[in-house]
């Protein structure tokens, strides 16, 4: 409980509130009942939040900014899902628009998501209707908050104050204050705090107020000052850095040690009053989010703080980004993703690999030995460490030589542990424990690798300082990245999604598209399937949700299901006959695709299949042979994906002259070439002999579900056969270099 000071006159203590609604007729109740039952939020909700905001305060000015953001429409029908992603503004959006009271609560939330998540913001909210007189009249559960919250949630982050709070936790961090900055406030003081100051503000009989605070100081700056930028100072020591002296409310970032918050109220006639709120004592309670831009920040206070000297403590955080931008380096140009099967899952050497530098975006390619410029540090490695980072890279390529080999994943990262400290003592010059530096830098680098194949970004990205302070995920996950062949491409895909969105509870690798937080993670090629490999494993992330005949929904997860067809019997093939070189010609299948949906709670299970309208033989799992006049067998996203992203890419750059062509044609067939031509993989009939080429030429869309085959869960090769994709390229070349593989293997023409 917030504590008032003894000798002040009394409590400025003024009810919130709850006499006026909008939705005050018959008519209007029935229209709020209508439009909230289509995204399944409570009407009690609404109202509950519409008199809560009647106490809440906000700029005229970000008012206008809430009108935009809600007024947002992004959202694009994929019919790769039957369904949608993006923000769409509806009848909801449309009533927040119209209400001042509903348009500073959201503008209120919003204010809070740099560090909250929806569920967390539901429980702010009810603990402040919970201090006021808000709940009586309107009772409504933090549940249903949270699920209000949830269908604008996507629109908050079109205006986060994202920016506004970089700004400020930079001049603070100049100040080199001591730790707390960041540690997440009790929500029930958060909420007692903020109902107190908002009363206070709106009481006319109040000249200024003054908090001073340290926990948390640089969100709680951000809140007052982005939402009331012309009555709100900001300030350290007496430096300023929002606002001016004079205005209504001064927020102090305490300079030492405050395991609480203070409310100084000044009246008109020169009477004071004074709050305090007291955080529970020995509870440190971590951020479940922060903006990736405040990463330096975070871990400067985290973890240098405890460096008094301040020359010594910029060193060391400096360190400890280029520590991280060289760790990114070291493992985008020496690590490996697979994709292995049954006949190699306990095998050092994995079916399908490929090097993560191949599977990147184009954006990450160009960025990657800067990669920490996002997370708050400069681009230009400083002075003082120009020198020590040349030994860094020596030092990393050295141990990259023998990594491969050692025992195990854990010693594997174990001696990249020792070189990281050596040289982090070194530059330091053991001004703090080395393990201060080199544990965040491996999760900055992490953090940076798994997301390195986003395609596209739209808004703020954020990191979870929880996950960050979680060392054991961090260590399994690099230490698997740095042994052998490296890391399976399905764990990889499901940890960029958590990373992608912090506090995630969980991520299937079947997963093509989740939602949370306001953020909508979908795999690339949804919206536009190809085989180009940094393509294929592709992210997009953007503000927005999933939605499907208006219902909002968590996730896209593809289907497990056992439907197998071996599209027709094989046809012999090769480049001589009768001892004259036959050229081969590309060749295509005629099919169509179809997609069923089923919706289960608020997750939209997926099938997706590839038809082929010609009488065949197909077979099933069970080798039963069968027949139809319209053939379908499965077509899996997710074993496409990885398929591509794992399979050999041959590119223009290998064209061939009427001479080179012949001549290799020659070699090929003196070594005994046989190929067939397929409709498909042919899967249960994969052999060390088998040589096929696929009927995909000139469409991508079946070029891209042609690989799906490569990895049914159901169906599994008895041999490991390599995945050659034509790109442009002569299908010779391809042949000769799937040939380079020394056994069975598959061309996507």
């Amino acid at each position: 409980m917030a504590d008032q000071d003894q000798q002040s006159s009394g409590a400025v203590n003024p009810q919130w509130e709850v006499s006026h609604t909008a939705f005050s007729t018959a008519n209007t109740l029935r229209d709020l009942i209508r439009i909230a039952s289509k995204p399944n939020v409570q009407p009690q909700a609404i109202l509950a939040a519409e008199n809560l905001g009647y106490g809440l305060v906000a700029s005229p000015t970000v008012i206008n900014e809430a009108i935009t953001a809600l007024g947002g429409n992004t959202s694009v029908h994929l019919e790769s899902i039957q369904g949608a992603i993006g923000l769409r503004s509806q009848d909801l959006q449309q009533v927040f628009r119209q209400s001042t009271p509903l348009l500073q609560f959201f503008l209120m939330v919003t204010a809070c998501k740099p560090c909250y998540n929806n569920s967390e913001l539901g429980d702010l909210v009810f603990h402040m209707m919970a201090k006021t007189e808000v709940l009586r009249r309107f009772p409504a559960s933090s549940s249903q908050m949270t699920q209000l919250i949830h269908t604008f949630s996507g629109h908050s982050e079109m205006i986060v104050p994202v920016s506004h709070m970089h700004e400020l936790a930079v001049a603070v961090s100049a100040e080199n204050l001591d730790m707390g900055l960041y540690d997440r406030m009790d929500p029930t003081m958060l909420a007692e705090l903020m109902v107190c100051v908002f009363e206070n503000f709106v009481d006319e009989a109040i000249v200024e107020m003054t908090l001073r605070c340290r926990i948390h100081a640089v969100w709680l700056a951000t809140l007052f000052s982005w939402l009331l930028p012309e009555s709100t100072h900001v300030k350290v020591r007496e430096k300023t850095i929002r606002g001016g002296p004079g205005m209504r409310l001064t927020v102090e970032i305490a300079v030492v040690e405050m395991n609480f918050w203070e409310l100084e109220v000044y009246k008109s006639d020169a009477d004071v009053s004074k709050y305090v709120f007291k955080q529970p004592q020995d509870e440190i309670m971590h951020l479940h989010r922060l903006p990736l831009n405040q990463a330096r920040s975070f871990f400067d206070d985290h973890y240098t703080s405890s460096i008094e000297e301040p020359g010594k403590r910029s060193i060391a955080i400096q360190t400890m980004g280029e520590l991280a931008r060289s760790l990114v380096i070291y493992f985008i140009e020496n690590c490996r993703l697979f994709r292995s099967k049954d006949c190699c899952a306990d095998q050092g050497k994995k079916c399908l690999t490929a090097p993560i530098l191949q599977v990147i975006s184009d954006s990450a390619l160009a960025t990657y030995s800067d990669a920490m410029r996002a997370y708050g540090w400069d681009s230009a490695v400083k002075t003082e460490i120009a020198q020590a980072s040349k030994e860094l890279q020596e030092r990393l390529r050295e141990h990259a030589r023998h990594a491969e080999t050692a025992d195990s994943p854990k010693t594997a990262l174990s001696s990249l542990s020792d070189v990281c400290s050596e040289w982090v003592t070194k530059v330091i010059d053991s001004a703090c424990d080395a393990s201060y530096i080199v544990d965040p830098a491996m999760y900055l680098a992490l953090d940076a690798v798994v997301t390195s194949t986003v395609q596209s970004t739209a808004g703020t990205r954020y990191f979870s300082p929880m996950t960050a302070m979680d060392l054991e995920k961090t260590d399994d996950v690099v230490s698997k990245l740095l042994w052998r062949d490296g890391l399976d491409v399905q764990e990889f895909r499901a940890t960029a999604f958590k990373h992608l969105l912090p506090g995630l509870p969980e991520s299937h690798t079947q997963d093509l598209a989740v939602s949370y937080g306001g953020y909508t993670v979908a795999m690339n090629v949804l919206w536009k399937p190809s085989t180009q490999p940094r393509s294929a494993i592709g992210i997009r992330y953007a503000p927005g949700h999933i939605e499907k005949d208006g219902t909002q929904l968590s996730r896209v997860r593809e289907a497990n299901f056992s439907s197998y067809q071996s599209q027709g019997k094989p046809v012999a093939t090769t480049l001589f006959k009768s001892g004259q070189y036959t050229p081969l010609t590309p060749q295509t299948s005629a099919v169509s695709f179809e997609t069923h949906t089923a919706i289960h709670g608020d997750q939209l299970t997926l099938k997706h299949y590839m038809t082929q309208a010609t009488p065949s033989q197909f077979w099933t799992v069970t080798h039963e042979t069968k027949s139809d006049t319209s053939m379908r067998e499965k077509a899996l996203w997710t074993s496409a994906i990885d398929v591509l992203a794992m399979a050999t890419h041959v590119d223009r750059g290998n064209d061939l002259t009427p001479i080179q062509e012949i001549e290799m044609a020659k070699h090929l067939h003196g070594n005994g070439l046989q190929m067939i031509w397929c409709a498909g993989i042919p899967l249960l009939d994969i052999e060390d002999k088998t040589k096929a080429l696929l009927r995909t030429s000139g469409d991508e869309k079946l070029r891209f579900f042609a690989a799906s085959k490569g990895y049914d869960k159901y169906v599994h090769a008895q041999r490991c056969f390599a995945v050659v994709v034509r790109q442009n390229a002569p299908l010779l070349s391809c042949i000769r270099i799937a040939e380079e593989s020394k056994g069975a293997w598959v061309v996507i023409t």
